[in-house]
């Protein structure tokens, strides 16, 4: 690496094609709230969102305006960006972002071109755009080997010599939350164990909630006094799934020990609230997901489906139960054994906080980011 390189903070430009509450966007803000000091520079550029108060609090924000879905107008003004921040980072992560991004840095070979694949990957537009933008970039970051198997398997994607594997991280300042103001709003005493699930219904087939649901009638068998908080919003094409979970509870005469919250911004606070985390899933691309660890800093001990994504990161230190995926007796078994033992619990979730505290902060995966682009740099 040239001295340049270690005298001179490297500058990066993140595109963001809009900053709605996601995943990918929370950790793209958490990236720019732990830029600073970092020897970091980040710009984000974005066309806006539900969360663009919340980017531009944290740090450099540019909108943009993009009126076709591949538009060289809007190329045009992200390459004006990169010319006057000095940029010589440019990082989507989607293939719209990518499709853009290689617009811009056309004749710019200074610039090193950077795209995350977060996770799924549904439709053949999007499949095709990525077989021709891979190649192309200098590095191709997924959270998780296991997601980077399944794009290869499913998808025919296979990066060659450019893939790097960066897990996910989350900034634990912002879980610096009140943990009883959550139970106060839905009535629930302090004394009561609660458990819950924080994920988004999807068309596809990812997050699993109707497996924690039929779970629950076992549990509460044993432990009557316990409430279950389902919390995400619903992909339209979805709403079949919630209403099989609303329907199963209403059948088994839950409704006053089962919440559905819908979508929420407050997720910090309701994970603060749990005593005990579950993670019913089918399909994830982050190693670990975001709520996983969110709930993990917030010392909450986690039960996870068994997926291979789960078991990439819990098997490296013993800071989850893992259930059956798809199991809902499996899932009661492990709820109960855990809720029967509350110095297990604290134990686990001492475990899982230390573990999460060292790997999968937003500074730990800045830092991961910050020793790519040097290397990028460097070549």
């Amino acid at each position: 690496m040239s001295s340049a390189h270690t005298q001179q903070p490297i500058k990066a430009l993140f595109v963001l094609d809009q900053v709605n509450r996601g995943g990918i966007e929370m950790q793209a803000l958490d990236a720019l709230r732990a830029a600073r000091g970092s020897g970091l520079e980040i710009t984000v550029v974005t066309t806006g969102g539900q969360l663009l108060s919340e980017f531009r609090s944290a740090g450099d924000v540019v909108v943009l305006n993009r009126r076709w879905p591949i538009d060289p107008g809007y190329a045009s003004q992200i390459r004006r960006t990169v010319e006057e921040r000095n940029c010589n980072i440019v990082q989507g992560h989607q293939a719209v972002d990518a499709l853009h991004i290689l617009l811009t840095t056309r004749r710019m070979p200074h610039v090193k071109r950077v795209l995350t694949i977060e996770g799924f990957i549904p439709d053949r537009k999007n499949r095709k755009a990525l077989k021709l933008l891979i190649p192309r970039m200098d590095a191709v970051v997924f959270p998780s080997h296991a997601l980077q198997s399944w794009v290869a398997q499913h998808d025919g994607l296979f990066p060659k010599g450019n893939a790097v594997v960066i897990a996910n991280g989350t900034d634990p300042a912002r879980l610096d939350v009140d943990r009883s103001d959550v139970r106060a709003e839905l009535g629930i005493s302090s004394d009561a164990f609660v458990i819950g699930m924080v994920g988004n219904f999807y068309r596809d087939p990812r997050k699993d909630h109707l497996t924690l649901i039929k779970s629950l009638p076992t549990i509460l068998r044993e432990h009557r006094d316990t409430h279950c908080l389902i919390v995400g919003g619903v992909e339209p094409g979805a709403e079949h799934k919630l209403n099989a979970c609303k329907v199963f509870v209403q059948e088994n005469g839950m409704d006053e020990r089962v919440h559905f919250l819908g979508s929420r911004d407050d997720i910090p606070a309701i994970l603060a609230s749990l005593d005990l985390f579950v993670f019913s899933s089918l399909h994830e691309g982050g190693s670990p997901p975001i709520a996983v660890i969110e709930a993990m800093l917030l010392r909450v001990p986690v039960i996870i489906s068994d997926i291979a994504p789960h078991i990439e990161y819990s098997s490296k230190a013993d800071v989850s139960v893992l259930f059956k995926t798809g199991d809902e007796t499996d899932l009661a078994v492990k709820v109960i054994s855990m809720l029967s033992d509350r110095d297990r619990m604290s134990r686990s979730a001492e475990r899982a906080y230390t573990y999460a505290n060292e790997n999968f902060t937003a500074v730990a995966r800045l830092e991961r980011f910050r020793k790519l682009y040097e290397r990028l740099l460097a070549e």
